[in-house]
């Protein structure tokens, strides 16, 4: 063999080596410490413990979380897109603007979380239970919450337009300012739900949608031949009802300023000692 081919094979062979040395690349490592910013896109985490993790503006496209518990995480501006989050454990987790389009969230638990601003478009949270959780500001656009519990939840000011609300349990939760025309209420609970300025127009609904005790006002959108039977109307507060209000407020803080203060008794010397 020429001097060239066997120089050419040795350094071959060592850099071979030097790949075969060098350790893994640990982009695809999570634990419950902090990776802000990482890239774990199209990442396996399934069936894992990252409770407490922080992955504030991490790229997780496509990544697997089934099973996955991420109690108190943080995932701020997080890009989930695609992500499957099935079963998976997101209670009192920090979601603010983050992206999960088309992100499948069936069965997962997403009490006390936190979804301000969050863009869930095309998202499937079927069967979920987000007690008490905040969607303010949220994009539900075409999303699925079929079925799932989402008593007590914020909703105010989210866009749900054409989302798939059949059976949804919604008892409670404040949809104040939201927008959830043309979505499909069949079978929905909303006992007791806030719908003040709400914008109802083209909603698909039966007779097992409960709208009883729900409270609507003056800006509240409804379709024509919409029964209002079992709601509660809040009138706006007239300007006179208002001013009678902080007129009294100013007088009690008056009154209170004017009041003398206690006055702390003087204390003697006991006699004989």
């Amino acid at each position: 063999m020429p001097a060239y081919f066997h120089q050419l094979s040795v350094l071959v062979s060592c850099l071979a080596l030097q790949i075969a040395l060098v350790p893994p690349s640990p982009a695809g490592v999570l634990d419950q410490g902090d990776h802000q910013g990482e890239d774990h896109s199209f990442d396996n985490h399934k069936d894992e413990d990252l409770d407490g993790i922080i992955l504030t503006d991490a790229n997780l496209e496509s990544i697997n979380l089934r099973n996955t518990t991420l109690r108190d995480a943080t995932l701020v501006s997080a890009v989930l897109l695609n992500a499957i989050l099935i079963n998976a454990d997101l209670t009192r987790a920090d979601l603010t603007s983050a992206i999960l389009l088309y992100a499948v969230l069936r069965d997962a638990i997403l009490t006390d979380a936190i979804f301000d601003g969050a863009d869930l478009t095309g998202a499937n949270l079927r069967d979920a239970t987000a007690l008490n959780a905040i969607f303010t500001g949220a994009i539900l656009t075409e999303a699925v919450l079929a079925n799932a519990d989402f008593s007590g939840t914020d909703f105010t000011g989210a866009a749900m337009t054409d989302a798939n609300l059949s059976g949804v349990i919604l008892i409670g939760a404040d949809l104040s300012g939201s927008d959830i025309s043309g979505s499909n209420l069949k079978g929905a609970d909303l006992a007791g739900a806030y719908l003040l300025g709400t914008d109802l127009t083209g909603i698909n609904y039966d007779s097992e949608t409960d709208f009883t005790g729900a409270f609507y006002d003056a800006g509240t959108l409804f379709d024509p031949l919409f029964d209002t039977t079992g709601l509660i109307f809040v009138p706006e507060p007239s300007t006179a009802a208002l001013l009678t209000l902080g007129l009294t407020v100013f007088a009690f803080s008056r009154l209170m300023m004017r009041r003398p203060l206690p006055r702390t008794p003087r204390l003697t010397p006991r006699q004989g000692l």
